[in-house]
């Protein structure tokens, strides 16, 4: 049983591994000073590529021409900070060792939470297993013959 747990656990971090070495490609800053007419929003996909949630000029445009905010996401939807904890800020434009440093300390907090979980129910059906293995001795008296019987209950 444990060499099955630890294969699903070496299973899980080469997997966590992989997809936190995949490259996070940020969008082009081109500085061409063409003659073009800028759009309104400009100023709004300039900074959504600076904090690098978006790739490109013409991705962010076709968002807000879709009537979506500059990332993608629908306007009205507040993706900020979670109920209960805040958002690990910076969230943007990480380094390699910050997303493995942020994703092995995931992994051994959900190990940790596992573990948790695993001892409390443990516990739980050590109890379940006492409570149904006593036996109950019960003495009846037949009406009949008058003899008395002897039931075990479980």
């Amino acid at each position: 049983m444990a060499k099955l747990g630890l294969k699903w656990g070496l299973l899980c971090a080469a997997f966590l591994l992989i997809s936190l070495s995949t490259p996070y490609v940020l969008g082009q800053d081109d500085d061409d000073d063409d003659d073009e007419e800028e759009s309104p929003n400009t100023a709004i996909c300039q900074g959504a590529i600076d904090e690098g949630t978006v790739k490109t000029m013409e991705e962010c445009e076709s968002n807000i021409a879709n009537g979506m905010n500059p990332d993608g996401t629908p306007k009205g939807v507040n993706c900020g900070d979670g109920l209960i904890v805040p958002i690990w800020r910076p969230y943007t434009k990480l380094t390699g060792g910050d997303r493995f440093g942020r994703g092995l300390l995931y992994v051994l907090l959900m190990v940790y939470l596992f573990i948790g979980v695993a001892i409390v129910s443990d516990r739980f059906m050590e109890s379940i297993e006492m409570i149904t293995a006593q036996e109950k001795e019960v003495t009846v008296k037949d009406p009949k013959s008058g003899k008395n019987q002897v039931h075990l209950n479980s």
